[in-house]
């Protein structure tokens, strides 16, 4: 199963072992543009643009287990198209650290569990059109504790 989520506010899933793969398509409530998504099991957690996270049950997505609106005051990690990462404080709108910048535009990035390890994806993200670019490459940063 694959799930994706889109600022049109639908998550979507499909079933890659059918050729017409597309399963479902789930409108947001609140119209509200989904930013992010992570699947453990069977548990879609989608977070949205209203500041709100709805976790479903991938099983039964008709239904929203819970919904829950939350602020986390801890440091952000923003990506940008230019290969800069930075590291925010938003409680205090002050930039905490700047990385030096990576080869290409940021496509992903993640923390692992434990949040000491932030794995960065540089990947051309066709931004510009069609270009030569530098190949894609995956970089993984300690994070410290004043960080």
């Amino acid at each position: 199963l694959i799930v994706s989520g889109s600022w049109d506010q639908t998550v979507r899933t499909w079933d890659v072992r059918d050729k017409d793969s597309q399963t479902g398509v789930y409108k947001m409530e609140n119209s509200a543009k989904v930013f992010a998504i992570s699947l453990v099991s069977y548990r879609l957690v989608v977070a949205t643009a209203s500041r709100q996270f709805y976790i479903y049950d991938i099983r039964n997505m008709s239904e929203i287990l819970q919904t829950v609106e939350f602020f986390d005051p801890s440091p952000e990690v923003q990506a940008r198209a230019d290969g800069v990462v930075n590291i925010w404080d938003g409680f205090n709108k002050k930039r905490l650290r700047q990385y030096p910048q990576y080869p290409t535009s940021i496509a992903s990035l993640d923390f692992n569990k434990d949040g000491q390890y932030l794995a960065i994806a540089s990947s051309y993200t066709f931004e510009e059109g069609e270009k030569d670019h530098p190949p894609d490459s995956v970089f993984i940063r300690h994070i410290s504790e004043n960080e």
